[in-house]
């Protein structure tokens, strides 16, 4: 059920819109999301990787666990660090996500990938890559922003998550209208 008289906006990684800006110069359009979702909501499409002034094509990155901690870094040359550009992007934009009720992300992604995104050792690449990383994007998505409703484009394919997702969107929605109309003050007319 949708809150009448609004439209709904989602957060979208561009690519998945068929922007061509990722590494390789392409895209990852989803028709599932253009076409389907298309008819529901509107996009607010965002590429952390152009965003954080990387361009495209750039060199592929991949993510590396450092001291503890989570770093995007370039994959052939692992002393060039974007980890701090790509959170400030999220920083830069994080006022105009609060009016989003939803966001997809491409999976795998070191910048927007939710979960399982490969992680490496530097120096072992050898290795196996572990897959409990998140993008640098999405784990600041995330954290910030806990209710909103956000998926992976693979999940979006299933139509029954597909459906659980949009359904989510909706409620988030009405629940911010309803929340934004319960702070407005009441205005009663004056008797004539």
């Amino acid at each position: 059920m949708m809150c009448p008289g609004r439209t709904i906006t989602i957060g979208v990684s561009s690519c998945l819109l068929g922007q061509a800006v990722r590494y390789d110069g392409g895209h990852k359009h989803e028709r599932c999301i253009t076409e389907t979702l298309g008819r529901y909501f509107a996009f607010a499409p965002f590429c952390p990787e152009m965003g954080a002034g990387l361009g495209a094509p750039r060199p592929a990155m991949h993510l590396v666990r450092q001291a503890g901690e989570i770093r995007a870094v370039v994959s052939k040359q692992p002393d060039i660090d974007h980890t701090e550009a790509l959170a400030g992007f999220f920083d830069a934009i994080r006022a105009r996500l609060q009016a989003v009720d939803g966001y997809i992300l491409k999976s795998n992604s070191p910048s927007c990938g939710m979960k399982q995104v490969k992680v490496y050792i530097p120096g072992q690449e050898q290795l196996p890559p572990t897959l409990d990383g998140a993008g640098v994007f999405a784990s600041r998505l995330q954290a910030a922003f806990p209710l909103l409703p956000i998926a992976e484009e693979v999940h979006l394919r299933n139509p029954a998550l597909r459906a659980s997702f949009v359904a989510r969107v909706f409620a988030h929605h009405c629940r911010r209208r309803l929340q934004a109309e319960k702070m407005s003050p009441v205005v009663e007319a004056s008797p004539d």
